[in-house]
């Protein structure tokens, strides 16, 4: 009976080992899984944060470029309007000198003093209008 006895506990302890062991091994095969879970998780984060940062730095490299070229293009713009009102001062300050070589040409022939070539001679040298 005490034989009987004894074979019980020992088979009850060994099965109580079995299961903890199998107990344990469940255990530490959920905690890897879930660590590994979790490390993919990570990874995935941080792979999307540095496509993110990637995109935003070629948007805002792009913005820059833009603004730079249309900065250009405003100033090129700019020193061409410069250069046509400048060239159109030109011109208006040379249509009057002529205006005037003609009229004071006209004035002096009208006045009967000196021939028609003579007065435009005179008129466009202001300086030589004493000996003439």
């Amino acid at each position: 009976m005490i034989i009987i006895i004894i074979i019980i506990i020992i088979i009850v302890i060994i099965i109580g080992i079995i299961i903890s062991i199998i107990i344990i091994i469940i255990i530490v095969i959920i905690v890897i899984i879930i660590v590994i879970i979790i490390v993919i998780i990570i990874g995935v984060i941080i792979i999307i944060t540095i496509i993110i940062v990637i995109i935003i730095g070629i948007i805002i490299s792009i913005i820059i470029i833009i603004i730079i070229v249309i900065i250009v293009i405003g100033v090129i713009i700019g020193v061409i309007i410069i250069i046509i009102i400048i060239i159109i001062i030109i011109g208006v300050i040379v249509i009057i000198i002529i205006i005037i070589i003609i009229i004071s040409a006209w004035l002096l022939e009208m006045s009967g003093l000196v021939s028609c070539e003579a007065a435009l001679h005179a008129a466009s040298m202001p300086c030589m209008t004493a000996p003439c």
